[in-house]
């Protein structure tokens, strides 16, 4: 693409001398500059992108947007600016061809409850008959199929990169799953946002919420959103009763609940339960004045809000009510307190938490199923400090009944390393546990000692295609570790009988 032409709808000053030049490349990683690259210099909580701008022209680039002068030679062309963000995400638009505009765009905002939020209304738009994509932390999802395994919060240039190669595909809408990170990253800037669905806010006062408020607020006004929904147990979080949430939308706006009938739609009568080796929730959900019962296959209460959440957008793009509640029930939420299926009576749940508050919400949720043991298999990753590992090791020791550790993405660290950091936080606790630093052993060690009534949680790795160990990628699924280890546990036991 010509840079006059890249840069004049945005008003950025063309670099004399480049007016023509053509652009084949816009990137803030100075890796995957080459000639006809543009690199644009971000700071980020690890390291200055204008640090790397030499190593940029070393590999061929000569066209930069930047927010300091970078001492390159006299052939590179600077262009200064107050924000690289928000002109990565502007150029990045312009560079694609502004998918934005043509596609319906929902951003799901959040930060536990994002992820199966989005999900679930993926899962339901498509089983209604439409196109869908997903970009979020479970990694990009095209019409069904996953296409890449995020590893980070995808930048301006990646959203818009995967917005256009979804047009191609013949989507229709797709669902961004944002955190307040992400909108101060300024990953959908300057795209205008069919909705905003609002996950989940921390408390007021809690650390954050302010932050969260703020982001919250930008995504319902600065994108022009034709439609919102959120849950009414946030709206002290919100700062919606009295306050000016609002100001500046224009939106049309939906209300859930799961504490009381003051919603367009609430939920009521509801109840967990458990078949074997399935979790669940089910409830009753009445969505402007009509009722229906809807059976979760996924653990925990909190889903509730998710799932009502899911069913305020599709009821507002007209999906019939009996269809909305079947579409929810199908969905899946790959990797967030995923529940493996196998015949017998233990429970394999899997879910990307690694923190110890993440730990904590997801097995004190698991204790709720009364198992006959709460069983955790968990380990650290590779550059972590000694403190987060110990937290880790305080939590799962107080509130598990066995421990399997093990590696997560060790990568240069010695798994044994990270295990005794984590069994510092043990303490005077005698928890049992047990010691595997290869992961895939140890999940089958997990599947092997499960017995009936057990909930198994394999926590660190969701729905990852991978693991890291010495800078190496090595493929891995738990999923299909877990199948294996669970079907070969079938077949031994046939052939005994």
């Amino acid at each position: 693409m010509n840079l006059k032409a890249l840069f004049s709808p945005l008003s950025l000053e063309i670099p004399r001398g480049h007016e023509n030049d053509i652009i084949d490349l816009v990137s803030y990683d100075s890796r995957m500059c080459a000639p006809g690259s543009l690199f644009v210099a971000l700071r980020g909580t690890v390291a200055d992108g204008h640090l790397f701008a030499a190593d940029a022209y070393e590999r061929g680039c000569r066209v930069f947007l930047a927010e300091e002068p970078l001492g390159l030679p006299e052939d590179a062309g600077v262009t200064l600016c107050p924000d690289t963000r928000e002109a990565l995400a502007l150029v990045s638009a312009e560079f694609y061809g502004r998918p934005a505009d043509r596609l319906r765009l929902v951003a799901v905002f959040g930060e536990e409850g994002a992820a199966v939020t989005s999900h679930l209304i993926a899962g339901a738009l498509a089983d209604a008959g439409h196109k869908v994509g997903i970009i979020g932390s479970g990694g990009v999802t095209v019409n069904g199929v996953r296409t890449s395994a995020l590893r980070k919060l995808p930048e301006a240039s990646e959203v818009q990169m995967y917005l256009h190669k979804m047009e191609a595909a013949g989507v229709t809408t797709v669902v961004v799953e944002l955190s307040r990170r992400g909108v101060a990253m300024k990953c959908v800037t300057g795209a205008k946002l069919f909705a905003c669905v609002v996950a989940d806010m921390p408390r007021e006062g809690e650390p954050g919420s302010a932050a969260a408020r703020r982001a919250a607020h930008e995504l319902v006004t600065a994108h022009d959103c034709e439609y919102i929904a959120y849950c009414t147990e946030d709206s002290d979080s919100l700062g919606i009763d009295g306050g000016t949430f609002f100001d500046g939308a224009s939106a049309l706006v939906s209300t859930v609940s799961t504490a009381g009938t003051d919603a367009d739609i609430f939920a009521h009568s509801a109840s967990i339960w458990r078949n074997g080796g399935a979790l669940g929730v089910d409830f009753t959900v009445n969505a402007f004045g009509t009722e229906e019962r809807i059976r979760l296959p996924i653990p925990g209460e909190d889903t509730i809000k998710y799932a009502l959440l899911a069913a305020a957008l599709c009821r507002h793009l007209c999906i019939p009510a009996d269809r909305v509640v079947r579409s929810i029930e199908n969905a899946s939420v790959p990797g967030h307190l995923e529940v493996v299926s196998r015949t017998g009576g233990a429970a394999f749940v899997i879910d990307r938490a690694r923190s110890a508050a993440a730990l904590r919400r997801s097995l004190s949720l698991l204790r709720e199923y009364a198992p006959g043991r709460l069983i955790v298999l968990a380990g650290g990753t590779g550059g972590e400090t000694t403190a987060l590992r110990e937290t880790v090791g305080d939590t799962i020791s107080e509130l598990c009944d066995l421990c399997i550790l093990t590696s997560c993405d060790p990568d240069f660290e010695d798994p044994m390393d990270i295990i005794h950091d984590i069994l510092d936080g043990f303490g005077d606790k005698e928890t049992p546990f047990v010691c595997i630093p290869d992961r895939k052993e140890a999940v089958g060690y997990a599947v092997r000692e499960a017995r009936d009534g057990d909930i198994v949680l394999f926590s660190g790795k969701g729905r990852d295609s991978f693991i890291l160990v010495n800078g190496e990628y090595f493929p891995f699924s738990e999923r299909r570790t877990i199948e294996d280890a669970a079907d070969a546990l079938i077949k031994t036991a046939a052939k005994n009988k």
